[in-house]
């Protein structure tokens, strides 16, 4: 199984990007927190997907050993591919949010709210890898 499926990377990973967008937020005095909420809802959608597609395909996860074989098989099923269009779809629309801010903090502001998008995303989809963990494959034993 690949790493970026393992409970212990993901928990801190989620630790990390928790740490981060809070700092963000307070940096900005607050300016992020509109584009920390957009991300946070995008990322509640595609954490839901995300660990559908975890649980369905949890064999196939299990047996991935590199990122690329990762995302093919993310992007072999509607939730997955879902997960992927969502990622992207909130970056495109956290920009006119960042660019509402002037000078420096946009870009913060842009990079925050994408954090919080992989904060929610990741923390929702976490429960499902215990399944893909647990999966191990069905040896035939034959008539």
């Amino acid at each position: 199984m690949h790493k970026s499926l393992m409970s212990g990377p993901n928990r801190l990973l989620i630790t990390g990007l928790g740490a981060v967008v809070a700092v963000l937020v307070v940096v900005t005095s607050g300016a992020a927190a509109v584009s920390c909420a957009v991300g946070g809802a995008f990322g509640v959608g595609a954490g839901v997907v995300q660990a559908r597609a975890l649980r369905a395909d949890a064999l196939a996860f299990n047996a991935t050993r590199t990122v690329l074989e990762v995302r093919r098989v993310l992007r072999s099923s509607l939730n997955g591919k879902l997960a992927i269009f969502l990622g992207w779809a909130c970056a495109v629309v956290l920009l006119p949010i960042a660019l509402r801010s002037k000078g420096v903090v946009a870009p913060i502001n842009w990079f925050a709210g994408y954090l919080a998008f992989m904060l929610l995303r990741d923390l929702i989809a976490y429960p499902a890898l215990r399944q893909v963990a647990a999966a191990t494959p069905q040896v035939d034993q034959g008539p």
